[in-house]
C-alpha cells in the first residue's frame, strides 16, 4: 500500500483495505525493508487482527527485513513455491486452527454461508411448527424458504412443485 496519483491504483489500494478492516488475519506481502512509518500504519490497520509479514521474492539474494518482534515474519517466493508451505502451516498453528478430515465440509464463500444459516433457520421454524401442530399448509411455506435458501446457493432460480415430482418419479419405482 503506497501513495500514488495513479486512480485505478488508489481504487484498488481503498478495496485492499476496507477487506483489511473486515478481515481476521492480515498478510502483509512485502518485498523489500518497510519504513517505519509503513510498518506503524500496518500495526494500527491489523490491531486486533492476526498479522503475518509475508516477504516475498526469498529466491533473489536479500536481506530479511527488520520488523518489530511481535510480527511473525515468513519468507516465500511466489515465483517458485519455496516457502509457502511453512507459511500455510504458520498461519494454522498461529491461529489454532483444527485439523480437518475428508469428512469435514468447509464452507468458504460468505453468501453461501449466509444462506446456509438462513436455511438452518427456517428448518428451525419447521421442527418447531411440527413439534407444536402447527398446519401443514404453514410447515410448507418454511419449508419452501429453506429450499429457497439451498436454490440460492446452488444458482438455481426455484426448484418447482414440478421439478421435485419429476426427481421422485425418475429415481423411484412408484407403483399403482
Amino acid at each position: 500500500m503506497r501513495k500514488t496519483t495513479d486512480k485505478i491504483e488508489n481504487i484498488g489500494i481503498a478495496r485492499a483495505l476496507s477487506a483489511a478492516e473486515k478481515a481476521y488475519v492480515v498478510l502483509w506481502v512485502i518485498d523489500r525493508q518497510p519504513t517505519e512509518e509503513e510498518i506503524n500504519n500496518m500495526q494500527a490497520l491489523s490491531a486486533g487482527k492476526h498479522l503475518f509479514a509475508v516477504f516475498n521474492k526469498a529466491d533473489l539474494p536479500h536481506e530479511s527485513p527488520a520488523l518489530p518482534s511481535d510480527i511473525p515474519c515468513l519468507e516465500i517466493s511466489a515465483k517458485d513455491g519455496q516457502g509457502v508451505a511453512a507459511l500455510e502451516k504458520a498461519i494454522s498453528t498461529g491461529l489454532d486452527l483444527p485439523e480437518l478430515s475428508s469428512e469435514d465440509v468447509i464452507v468458504t464463500n460468505a453468501r453461501h454461508h449466509a444462506d446456509l444459516m438462513h436455511a438452518h433457520e427456517d428448518l428451525q421454524r419447521v421442527i418447531a411448527g411440527m413439534s407444536s401442530g402447527l398446519s401443514s399448509d404453514l410447515l410448507a411455506e418454511d419449508l419452501r424458504l429453506v429450499i429457497d435458501d439451498l436454490a440460492d446457493i446452488t444458482g438455481q432460480d426455484r426448484i418447482t412443485p414440478q421439478e421435485t415430482l419429476n426427481n421422485i418419479f425418475s429415481h423411484f419405482c412408484i407403483g399403482k
